[in-house]
């Protein structure tokens, strides 16, 4: 029960740096449509990723490069970086992996919890693997 409440407390941290990067984004949204007064179906944080910082002239060349067939195709210019997605769905999985720790808390007491928290690991486990696949996916594409 101890290792189901330490680790709840980890994911509950994890978890709040995952939606503080995903309120971030939300909020540069709202300041460009605030100031540009224009409402485009866009995530200006994941098109404003592709301009830096960087390490030196190299990396600039190096990314321009990469980027070069992306950034003159509209629909993948416009699609962006994507991490704004993968900050939601890091989120809710990390927000699922704390419910289903406190299920398997109270499965100390309660046996049916433990086997709902039993199948809903495994399923978490999955889900979890396609998150961090996603993840490495969208921060090695082309504007990652």
């Amino acid at each position: 029960m101890i290792f189901s409440v330490v680790f709840a407390v980890v994911a509950i941290v994890i978890a709040g740096l995952w939606i503080a990067r995903l309120d971030s984004a939300m909020q540069a949204q709202n300041r460009y449509t605030a100031v540009s007064g224009v409402n485009k179906p866009i995530m200006i944080y994941d098109v404003a990723c592709y301009v830096g910082p960087f390490r030196n002239d190299e990396s600039v060349a190096e990314v321009a490069e990469d980027a070069k067939d992306c950034l003159q195709d509209k629909d993948c210019r416009d699609a962006g970086s994507n991490w704004s997605g993968v900050f939601l769905f890091n989120a809710i999985i990390m927000i699922a992996l704390i419910l289903n720790m406190v299920c398997i808390g109270l499965g100390g007491c309660i046996p049916l919890f433990r086997i709902i928290g039993a199948y809903a690991a495994m399923l978490l486990c999955v889900l979890h693997l396609v998150v961090i696949i996603m993840t490495a996916v969208y921060r090695y594409n082309a504007m990652g």
